[in-house]
Formats: structure tokens, sequence, C-alpha cells
């Protein structure tokens, strides 16, 4: 399939997976034992409480509407483009700086670039408790994903800003971790929690693809995966809401995960689909033999992205809501989750950049 023929079916509204590079991926994952247990714990009243208050105050939109201006400022963030490698620099530069001002002796912090064989680069960042003794390869991890690259379909390298797709769910991802670094977040012993912006999502989950294929082939346990992706697009006349897909998503993952917006979100949310034309980076996971859900905006039936649109059509508190609830990650309760007081000036989080080998 070339190139072109990508491009024709996205125009018709298609998604699909290029596993060119990847035709056995899950292939590993399915001859070893089982061992990706989903989490069932109750959540409590009184917690729920707690913690919608503390989000209420330190949530604003204030970072996520700069980010999505920034990210909608580059010309296309294709990743076949030099506007999708400088695009994925900014992503890489943006999270480090985020880490940077929100020092902790807590956490240790990694930021990576993880390169593909076209130019754009995902970008991986992962936090793990300082004290925590459990060896690396033993650790369960949670992602929570978005894709960062956009794409014109009828002139792939023409204006394409991409502020819903996916503009909004990397920004939502960006606050996240943000609001978690700022309360002084630690993961639970045992347990590392990483944040992945993807390229190449446009075309055919190629940089999702990647990744997961990596992980499998080194054994990582992942406990669950959340794609962000079109979060903030809200139909005129309708009641703004946080959907989950049906599709090709791991069904008792996505239940924990509606008890956890009843719990902590201010809205409602729905089941939704798109049948033949879903398709984000929570597919590679899937495929991959890991435990994996989609979230995204209100019904996305009859609903197609349109690549050059920009804040007009859309709205930062819809992600904002995804944000709240995303923040009470699937079976990761902190260790260490406080409102910050003070910042300490010497203390910082032990940061390395470093890239995976092709």
């Amino acid at each position: 399939m070339t190139e072109g023929d990508k491009l024709r079916l996205k125009q018709q509204g298609l998604e699909f997976m290029d596993i060119t590079e990847h035709p056995t991926l899950g292939a590993l994952n399915a001859q070893r034992p089982q061992r990706f247990v989903n989490p069932d714990r109750s959540i409590s009243a009184q917690n729920s409480d707690a913690v919608r208050a503390l989000l209420a105050g330190e949530i604003t939109t204030d970072h996520m509407r700069a980010d999505i201006a920034k990210l909608s400022s580059f010309w296309t963030r294709s990743y076949r483009s030099n506007w999708g490698l400088l695009s994925s620099n900014w992503v890489f530069d943006h999270v480090s700086s985020i880490i940077a001002a929100n020092p902790s002796d807590k956490t240790r912090t990694t930021v990576t670039k993880f390169p593909h064989k076209f130019v754009q680069n995902s970008v991986v960042l992962r936090l793990d408790a300082t004290d925590d003794t459990t060896p690396d390869e033993e650790k369960e991890l949670v992602i929570v994903g978005a894709h960062q690259d956009s794409l014109n379909y009828r002139l792939p390298f023409f204006r394409a800003p991409g502020s819903d797709d996916d503009g909004s769910g990397t920004v939502t991802v960006f606050q996240i971790l943000r609001s978690l670094v700022e309360q002084e977040f630690v993961p639970p012993k045992g347990i590392a929690v990483e944040f992945h912006w993807y390229a190449a999502e446009e075309g055919g989950l190629l940089g999702s693809q990647d990744v997961a294929a990596f992980y499998e082939a080194a054994g990582t346990k992942v406990k669950g995966m959340l794609q962000m992706d079109m979060t903030a697009f809200v139909k005129s006349g309708t009641e703004p809401k946080i959907a989950f897909f049906q599709d090709q998503v791991d069904k008792n993952l996505t239940t924990f995960a509606t008890k956890l917006v009843e719990a902590y979100s201010p809205l409602p949310w729905n089941m939704t689909t798109c049948g033949p034309r879903c398709g984000s980076d929570h597919m590679s996971w899937t495929k991959a033999g890991y435990p994996a859900i989609f979230a995204t905006e209100g019904f996305f039936e009859g609903k197609l992205a349109i690549p050059f649109s920009r804040l007009a059509y859309g709205g930062t508190d819809a992600s904002l809501s995804s944000s709240q609830t995303s923040l009470n990650t699937p079976s990761t309760p902190s260790r260490t989750m406080s409102r910050r007081t003070t910042r300490g000036t010497t203390a910082a989080h032990t940061t390395s950049t470093t890239c995976w080998s092709s």
C-alpha cells in the first residue's frame, strides 16, 4: 500500500493500521501467561469528594489554550515533514520544561525521544518513585497517550493545524502530567506511569505500533493504556460528555474508567462507536495483547475530523474534564498526591534524555 493509497482511505473516512513493519504484533504476548489483571477497586464517596475539590481548585484551561495554540501554529504536524519533526521536538522540550518547573526528589523522570523510520519522533515520559527498589523489568506500566501528528488528507503537506485531531488529546495529556507533578504525585511501589505522544498515527498507527512492538519484545508489563484522541469538540446543541469507544478495547478496563468518570468528573459519560471508521493508537496496544481503552468527545458517530480545524469548533473545557478524570489513573493510587505549598529550589527530578536505537 502506497502513501497515496492511505490518503485515499483517509479521504473516504476510513481508519486503518499499516502493519507492514509489524505483521506479527501480539504474537509474543499471545504465548505468554496472562498476567494483566484489570482493576477491581471500589471508589469511596469520601475520597471522591476530596479529589473533586482538589481538581476543581488546581486545574484551569489557561495552559491548555496556550498549548493548543502553539501546536496548531505549526503549518502541519505531518510525520513525513520537517514541520512534523519540529513539532515533535517542541513536544519533547515542552514536557521537559513542565518537569523542570516542578522539581521533586520523590520521583525519577525520564524523557525520551523514540525514533522511527520517518523523521518525526514519538515522545515518552516516565515517572518512577525514587525510593522504589522494584527492578524496572518487574514493574507494571500505566500508560496515558495521545497522537501528536496532524494531516491534511487531500494535500498532505499543506496546512493542517489539527487542533482537535489530535492537538486536543495532546494537550489533555500535557495537563494530566502538569497536574500530577504540581501535586507531587508519586507512583505506588511496583508501578511506573508513562505519558506517550505518538508520531504518525495518521499514517496507520505507525508510531504507536513501533512503541508497542518494542515493549512486547522486551517483555514489558503494561497494566493498562488510555488513549486520548479528539477531546475538545462539542457539537452545537449537544451536551458535553466523555465518550468511550467500544471497538478494539478492553471491556473491563472501559467499565472501570466509566466509574472514574462518575466519581470524579462533572461530565456524564456515554459509549460510542464509529464502526469501520474507528481507529487510534489504543489499537496498537490491543493488538499487542495489552489492556487498552479509548476516550474521546461526546457521540462520535457520524462525525469526521476536520484536519484544518482550529479552536472555533472545539473547546478546552471538554479536554479539561478529560484531564480531571484521567488524573485518577486506573490502578495507581498515589502514595503522595497533595496540594503543593512550597517548591524546593535544590531538589529536582532526576531527568535523563535518551533515544532508543532503531
